[in-house]
């Protein structure tokens, strides 16, 4: 009984942090991609964006409860885990993209690495399409 209650305290001690990171990351960064993005947003002055932060991260609260409350556990990973695929599959040629136009000519990544990129994006996108298509 003593060892049981031990070891889901430790379980709390340890993953409660990482959650905590977990649910202040989303937030900020949408935070500070409307703060760069947006003329109208930084007009709104420093000490304002707190109604943003705090606006997104209620946001994501009550989609989190929404889907809690709606999906079964084993739907919520699968739905994750393409998301989480198709962000990787669209950052690989999003960072291809900004590496060859960005980037001067000499350092640019060569065609072999180029090539690697795409299929990278394309295992990426086709792994979430196979899961997305058993879903259905």
């Amino acid at each position: 009984y003593g060892l049981g209650t031990l070891t889901l305290i430790v379980g709390f001690l340890i993953l409660y942090p990482g959650q905590v990171m977990s649910g202040d990351t989303i937030p900020r960064r949408w935070c500070d991609i409307l703060w760069t993005a947006s003329a109208r947003v930084r007009r709104l002055g420093g000490g304002q964006v707190k109604y943003i932060y705090y606006g997104l991260m209620a946001v994501m609260g009550v989609f989190g409860l929404v889907v809690l409350m709606t999906l079964d556990t084993l739907a919520i990973l699968k739905i994750g885990g393409v998301l989480m695929n198709v962000g990787l599959g669209a950052s690989s040629l999003h960072a291809l993209f900004v590496n060859c136009t960005l980037l001067p000519p000499e350092v640019r990544p060569n065609w072999f690495m180029r090539l690697g990129v795409i299929f990278c994006s394309v295992f990426f996108f086709g792994i979430s399409g196979i899961v997305f298509y058993s879903l259905l």
